[in-house]
């Protein structure tokens, strides 16, 4: 599945709900792959361990219910190095489907 794909299966199934949250910037891509997505692994933060391990079981989407803390310093920009680096995508901030799936 390419990532037009995927962003349309999740507009169906969520809709306008969608548009809502990222104008309120709780939703959105941070980086797409240039690879197609054949597997996808979820975590609640992001962390340049969660990117590697990524990398070794070749997933090539990465959603999160939380981006790399910025507050720790260095942790954001290695992420996001390891990210393109390895050509693995990001779709952080997913508690609110979480949270429109679990209704």
């Amino acid at each position: 599945m390419d990532y037009s794909q995927f962003k349309n299966t999740l507009h169906e199934l969520f809709g306008s709900l969608l548009e809502q949250f990222k104008e309120q910037g709780e939703y959105g891509f941070n980086y797409e792959s240039s690879k197609p997505i054949s597997k996808i692994g979820y975590c609640t933060n992001l962390t340049p361990e969660i990117v590697d391990q990524a990398k070794v079981e070749n997933v090539n989407l990465i959603v999160t219910h939380h981006d790399a803390w910025e507050f720790v310093y260095g942790m954001r920009e290695i992420c996001v190095r390891k990210l393109k680096e390895y050509d693995i995508g990001l779709l952080p901030k997913y508690s609110e489907l979480k949270l429109l799936l679990i209704k």
